[in-house]
């Protein structure tokens, strides 16, 4: 799908939002995005096995995402500005970006 950046903006502030109003603590929080997080590799797989696969190779998703918010790696998108959503990594996809993370 083609989204704007300005409009990817604007759906992650709904998204702030929403988790500051459900999430009065640190340890809510983390339940919640680890419950989102589990939830979206289930939607996103195919088998069992890779299933799996994406849940061990989250961290390394959410290390390349970690660079990406701290400016150490540009974020996705495409030249005319838009950006496509991505279902759960595969291998191919985490390695790929793990070597533009380092």
């Amino acid at each position: 799908i083609n989204v704007a950046i300005e409009e990817r903006t604007a759906v992650r502030e709904k998204i702030t939002a929403a988790y500051k109003k459900n999430c009065p603590s640190y340890e809510d929080l983390l339940q919640l995005c680890v419950a989102v997080d589990e939830e979206l590799i289930f939607s996103g797989c195919n088998s069992r096995m890779e299933y799996f696969k994406n849940a061990v190779q989250w961290n390394n998703r959410l290390l390349v995402k970690s660079k990406q918010l701290n400016g150490k790696v540009k974020l996705g998108g495409s030249s005319n500005g838009s950006s496509s959503a991505k279902r759960p990594l595969s291998s191919t996809s985490t390695a790929q970006l793990q070597k533009r993370a380092k």
